[in-house]
C-alpha cells in the first residue's frame, strides 16, 4: 500500500456530474496566435498545423517586426509563440519588449519554442510568465494536444445529460470485457481513454510508447489495441510493423491521431493498421470502430474467451519465458486535471481490501521511470512542458 498527495486548484463553480463537457466539440475557430520564428520552414510547419485547428495566424521572422507590427495598434493575440534563439532580438527579449510597452493582452498564452537545451531556457521564461516550452521538431499532434490543454476546458460545449444518452455499455453489448491495449505518450489522455474504456467494462493496460507495446504484446493478450501514432522511443506506424513481424497477423489494431489527414489514414494502413479514430476522442465512434473488430463471442461479458490472438504463436518461445514482468509494473504517472470533467469519468468505489482492487475494471500502467516530470527515458522532453 501507498499513498500520495495531489495539489489541485479549486473549481470556479460547483461541478454537475451531469454537465461534463464535451471535448470532441472544441473548436479553436476564432482565435488569434502570432508566430515568431527565424527559421522560415519550422515557422512554416507551425502555421500549418494551427491553420488547420481553425486558428487565426500571422507570423514574423523577428522579435523586432512582430513589435511593431502590434504596436500599431494590432490585435494582440491569444496565442504567441516564440523561438528562443534568434537573432538580434532573442525570444526572451522579445517577450520582455512586449510586456514593457503592454502590447499583450493580459489572457494571451506565451509558449516558448526551442531546438536548444530547455534547461537554459526554463528559469528566465518561467519568470515572463511563459507557459510552456515546446521542443523542436514539434508535429501537429503536438501542437493539438498543447491547444487542448490551453483552451480545450473553456471552449467545449456541454454534454448532453445522462438521461438523454444511450449508455456506453449499451454501445459496447456483446464485447464487454475485452482486454485492450492503449498505447499513448501523452498522461492527460492516457487518463481520459483508460477512464472511458475502464467504465465501459474493459480490462485496460496502458503503455506509454510503442516500444513498451511491443514488448507487452509479446507477454499478455489482447483483444485490441489503440495506438497513438506520434510518440517518442517508438512510434506507433513503426511499433505496429514490428507487432505484425512477430506473428500477430489478426490482432486489430487502431490509429489514433489528432486530425487526421487522408494521407495519414493511408500511412496507417501501410504499416498493418486496421482502423482509425480521431482525437479527441469522440465515445460514440471510439466504441463503434471497436465493436467493428472485436468479435463478439459467448462470455466476453467477463473477459474470458474473446482474445483474437494470445501471445506469441509458440507459447514456449524464449522470449515468453525469460521477459522480466516487473518491468512492466505500474508506476506513478503525472496527470492533468484537464480532461477530468470528461463522460462518465467518475473513478470507481473505492475498495476495501487488495483484493476486492484486483477484481474491478481499471487501467494498468507499463511505464518506466523519466529523467524527471514531462521526459521519456532518454532525457528529452515531450513536446509541450509545463513550466
Amino acid at each position: 500500500m501507498f499513498s500520495f498527495d495531489v495539489l489541485l486548484d479549486l473549481a470556479s463553480a460547483p461541478v454537475d456530474d451531469d454537465d461534463h463537457v464535451d471535448l470532441a466539440s472544441v473548436s479553436f475557430k476564432g482565435l488569434k496566435s502570432m508566430i515568431i520564428d527565424d527559421n522560415v520552414t519550422a515557422l512554416e510547419i507551425i502555421r500549418d498545423a494551427l491553420v488547420r485547428e481553425g486558428m487565426e495566424v500571422t507570423t514574423f521572422t523577428s522579435g523586432q517586426a512582430a513589435f511593431e507590427h502590434l504596436k500599431a495598434a494590432a490585435e494582440a493575440p491569444d496565442l504567441l509563440l516564440v523561438d528562443w534563439k534568434m537573432p538580434d532580438m532573442d525570444g526572451l527579449e522579445t517577450i520582455r519588449t512586449f510586456q514593457r510597452d503592454s502590447v499583450l493582452k493580459q489572457s494571451s498564452v506565451i509558449v516558448m519554442v526551442t531546438a536548444y537545451d530547455r534547461y537554459e531556457v526554463l528559469g528566465s521564461a518561467k519568470e515572463l510568465g511563459v507557459k510552456r516550452v515546446l521542443t523542436k521538431p514539434i508535429t501537429p499532434s503536438h501542437l493539438h494536444d498543447l491547444l487542448m490543454e490551453l483552451f480545450g476546458a473553456s471552449r467545449a460545449k456541454p454534454k448532453p445529460k445522462r438521461r438523454e444518452r444511450v449508455s456506453d455499455k449499451e454501445l459496447v453489448k456483446g464485447i464487454e470485457g475485452a482486454r485492450i491495449l492503449l498505447v499513448e505518450d501523452n498522461d492527460v489522455n492516457q487518463l481520459v481513454a483508460s477512464r472511458i474504456l475502464s467504465n465501459a467494462g474493459f480490462s485496460v493496460t496502458v503503455a506509454a510508447d510503442g516500444q513498451k507495446a511491443v514488448d507487452i504484446v509479446s507477454l499478455q493478450t489482447f483483444d485490441l489495441v489503440l495506438m497513438d501514432v506520434q510518440m517518442p522511443v517508438m512510434d506507433g506506424l513503426t511499433a505496429t510493423r514490428v507487432i505484425r513481424g512477430m506473428g500477430f497477423r489478426d490482432l486489430p489494431i487502431v490509429a489514433m491521431t489528432a486530425h487526421a489527414m487522408s494521407n495519414d489514414k493511408l500511412l496507417s494502413l501501410e504499416a498493418g493498421m486496421n482502423d482509425h479514430v480521431n482525437k479527441p476522442i469522440n465515445v460514440a465512434e471510439l466504441f463503434a470502430t471497436m465493436v467493428k473488430w472485436i468479435p463478439k463471442k459467448p462470455g466476453s461479458d467477463d473477459g474470458q474467451g474473446s482474445s483474437l490472438e494470445s501471445k506469441p504463436k509458440e507459447s514456449g518461445s524464449p522470449d515468453s519465458e525469460s521477459q522480466d514482468l516487473s518491468s512492466l509494473e505500474p508506476k506513478p504517472q503525472g496527470l492533468n486535471p484537464l480532461d477530468l470533467n470528461l463522460q462518465d469519468l467518475n473513478p470507481p468505489e473505492p475498495g476495501n481490501s487488495e483484493s476486492e482492487d484486483a477484481q474491478k475494471p481499471g487501467p494498468k500502467f507499463a511505464s518506466s521511470e523519466s529523467a524527471e516530470p514531462g521526459a521519456d527515458e532518454t532525457g528529452a522532453p515531450r513536446a509541450g512542458e509545463a513550466l
